[in-house]
């Protein structure tokens, strides 16, 4: 190793003397002057007969000397300053071996101390701030006691190149000081090896972006003649448009995705039957795979097979609004596939391929028998893109046209692939908003994306909330992105907690009992399931490709299970209105499950709703009542949290709370409410009895976080229930402009007349309906009181039979 590091001492010298820059200043300004004396002296011998030729002679080959000189001390410092720099992401020849030039520099300067030569070096610096480190934390731990770790002391893999991502690796497992305080700090391995990829990717790409002499920044710049090489067409030039322009920007790509890229390279290149059907839930996806394909080709790093396509996306829409006429239209199709197969070097692609079909049946054009035609020319290339239930539900039956195409099916990436394809558009964020992005706050991103964001596919969604989050971090004059301000913006936009709990929040989730029985009544053991499975939820322990929440609630009517929803759902999402309600009584025959989730003559309304509150509480009323088959779709839901609509689509309700209410064995537990809580098996006997009775499937019952009994109401129940409710009225009065007293007497005796008739908190509502309020709008009209007054209610207010429970 001393062999190896002293090989790059004189250059780390010669470039602390005075850097890129200063060479690159010096190589101009010699340039400059060597130019401007050369030019001087043809102005010399033009027009003072040479009188000042032999000095400006001179002075042109000292500065060209000067210039040639910086010139090969540039070469020679990049010999060794881009010596194994893409080894990193890119695999090593045989001949890459030794170590990078950021690892002998940061090893040069610190030959005692590798870890402090590690953390103060610019790569190890931003690692280090990647990892949502401050550099006052890191200093003090340079400056604490602790075992140094000399440069000799690191062994080098001689067979390959070392990075300071091996630096990095080497000091976090033999470095047991280093070790400790990234734990303490609370940096995990994970985290800390992550953002070391991180930054030494960017750092990669940017040396590659400066080596302009490079093939591959070489290839980037096309041929002066390229574009005239196809000629012109005017059709398609009038009806098509170039791919890159519809196309999401460039991004790095998953092994999966290069490998679909080549096998669309390789169908393009056959001799015939050269088309492809892309299948892609989300048309970003098949976009982003064929701008990639597109740039290959454009700059000779694809098939040569394929030198001189244009990769053009057919206007549909336009023809048909150019052309009404059905001949019209005809002619124009035909034109603009004549054209491309007299220019040869067209690739046609057709976005939603089935609605362009569609749209040129209703004028009588067949568009698959036009394209059959000229598919099967072998000059002629043509991608159709669309969802996989329109193309096996209106693709597919068109038989003779789909044996033309090969089909591709294109899918979202995954949560480690899509954080290695976020890193680069990071990096362009960052310097487009000037902020930075912890590695951390990237993973935390990534995983909110999936989790919170129910429109569009994976990678695109999270490429979206990087744009969204980035810009809210410059207009907030935020610089540093971490991961509770990628939560907080999260928490914000979908209205779901999320992040660290604040003490507010924490202090509410202690005690969501309370706060939850200030309106749910007499049901302590439903707060407390409740409440146990929200805490859960909040800190994400559970499963996070189920919903928020489920629960199923047994009980007679009237005693508090709809309250208990709208309670939960103001306490969780903040404000009642968040709460969607089916009447499941309407969906008991089996062709209803299509009015929940869609049929052939458009969207469900589960559908609908979800796409219009995707996050919120879905209460499903008389759960018992429903078909069957809608207890089925929501087994499903329970257990993966989506379900798939009749148009194909995935509807994600993992950002929900269900809460299933039922009636059923609501006799049993009013027989047996005055002794469950002394007998617990009684629980399970009403469970059993709704199974044995079939009304709900044990696996459906198992699939509910929860299972809640709600107990008939007491007296005191229903009498803490009245003041609720009489409290209410008094405010709404109040609002009015008058005030009303209801003495303790008359309370009592509207509890009485309830519980002799039936005891739930809807018959008392009527009553104090039917009663008070109409006791309180007559006084009103008859105007025994004026705005201001007080209406005093009691007992004498009533006549005995108006209290008395009727039969």
């Amino acid at each position: 190793m001393p062999q190896e590091l002293e090989r790059f001492r004189n250059v780390i010298t010669y470039d602390e003397t005075l850097g890129r820059t200063s060479h690159t200043a010096f190589r101009v300004v010699f340039f400059i002057f060597f130019i401007v004396c050369t030019f001087s002296l043809v102005l010399s011998a033009q027009y003072h007969n040479g009188e000042y030729e032999p000095a400006l002679l001179g002075s042109a080959l000292i500065f060209f000397a000067l210039w040639l000189e910086q010139v090969l001390l540039y070469w020679y410092h990049n010999s060794f300053y881009y010596r194994g720099f893409d080894s990193f992401i890119k695999s090593a020849n045989k001949s890459s071996q030794g170590i990078t030039y950021e690892v002998a520099q940061l090893l040069l300067t610190h030959t005692s101390d590798s870890t402090s030569g590690f953390c103060l070096s610019p790569l190890g610096s931003e690692i280090l701030i990647r990892c949502n480190l401050s550099s006052t934390d890191v200093h003090q731990y340079l400056s604490s006691n602790r075992i140094f770790i000399a440069a000799t002391s690191i062994p080098l893999n001689e067979s390959t190149v070392t990075h300071v991502h091996d630096i990095g690796s080497y000091l976090y497992t033999h470095d047991q000081s280093f070790i400790t305080f990234l734990n303490k700090e609370g940096v995990r391995q994970d985290t800390f090896f992550g953002a070391m990829r991180f930054v030494l990717m960017r750092h990669t790409q940017n040396k590659r972006l400066t080596r302009w002499w490079s093939r591959d920044q070489l290839s980037l710049h096309s041929g002066l003649g390229r574009s005239l090489s196809t000629g012109y067409a005017y059709d398609l030039d009038q009806f098509t448009h170039e791919v890159v322009s519809t196309a999401h920007e460039n991004r790095h790509y998953t092994p999966a995705e290069l490998q679909r890229i080549q096998q669309m390279e390789q169908i393009l290149a056959k001799d015939s039957a050269s088309n492809i059907m892309m299948i892609a839930e989300d048309e970003s996806l098949a976009f982003a795979l064929l701008t990639a394909l597109a740039h290959r080709v454009t700059h000779g790093t694809g098939l040569n097979a394929l030198s001189g396509l244009s990769f053009c996306v057919l206007d549909t829409e336009r023809i048909i609004t150019a052309y009404p006429e059905k001949h019209e239209l005809e002619g124009a199709l035909s034109q603009v596939l004549d054209q491309a197969v007299i220019a040869s070097s067209y690739v046609i692609i057709i976005p939603r391929l089935r609605e362009a079909i569609n749209a040129c049946a209703l004028m009588n054009v067949s568009l698959p028998n036009i394209l059959e035609v000229y598919l099967a020319h072998p000059t002629i290339h043509c991608i159709g893109i669309d969802t996989s239930h329109n193309y096996h539900q209106g693709l597919q039956p068109h038989a003779n046209l789909m044996r033309r195409f090969e089909e591709i099916v294109i899918e979202g990436t995954s949560i480690i692939d899509t954080i290695t394809i976020l890193q680069p558009l990071v990096i362009r964020q960052e310097n487009r908003r000037g902020v930075l992005f912890t590695y951390d706050a990237i993973v935390a991103l990534t995983h909110g994306a999936e989790r919170y964001i129910t429109s569009g596919v994976m990678p695109e969604k999270a490429i979206d909330l990087i744009h969204d989050i980035a810009q809210a971090a410059q207009t907030q004059g935020t610089v540093l992105v971490n991961v509770p301000f990628v939560q907080s913006f999260i928490s914000s936009k979908t209205g779901i907690p999320s992040g660290p709990i604040t003490p507010e929040e924490k202090d509410q989730l202690l005690h969501l009992e309370q706060i939850l029985s200030t309106r749910i009544v007499g049901q302590p053991e439903a707060v407390k399931a409740i409440a146990r499975t929200m805490r859960r939820a909040r800190v994400d322990i559970e499963r996070n490709d189920k919903p928020i929440g489920s629960f199923l609630f047994l009980g007679p009517t009237g005693v508090g299970k709809t309250e208990t929803a709208k309670a939960l759902a103001h306490t969780f999402f903040g404000d009642e209105q968040r709460m969607v309600r089916f009447d499941m009584s309407e969906f008991s025959a089996p062709h209803t499950l299509g009015y929940l989730i869609g049929d052939r003559n458009g969207t469900g309304m589960l559908t609908d709703k979800l796409q219009e509150h995707p996050y919120c509480l879905v209460l499903l009323d008389e759960f018992e009542k429903a078909h069957k088959s809608i207890h089925d779709l929501f087994l499903q839901i329970l257990d993966e949290g989506y379900f798939t609509s009749t148009q194909g689509t995935h509807v994600n309700v993992r950002n929900t709370i269900i809460i299933a209410t039922s009636n059923a064995a609501s006799n049993l537990i009013s027989r047996t409410s005055a002794i469950r809580t002394e007998v617990p098996h009684l629980d399970a006997d009403v469970l059993n009895h709704i199974i044995e009775t079939g009304i709900f499937k044990p696996e459906l019952i198992n699939r509910f976080d929860s299972t809640v009994i709600f107990e008939p109401l007491t007296k005191i129940s229903l009498l803490h229930i009245a003041q609720l409710q009489i409290s209410d009225l008094i405010k709404r009065v109040e609002n009015r402009g008058y005030n009303v007293r209801v003495t303790n007497e008359l309370l009592q005796a509207l509890v009485e007349k309830c519980f002799a008739v039936n005891a739930n908190g809807r018959e008392l509502n009527r009553i104090i309906q039917d009663l008070l309020e109409e006791k309180i709008a007559k006084k009103i009209i008859a105007g025994e009181t004026q705005v201001g007054g007080y209406l005093h209610l009691s007992v004498t207010d009533f006549s005995p039979t108006e209290l008395t429970a009727h039969e």
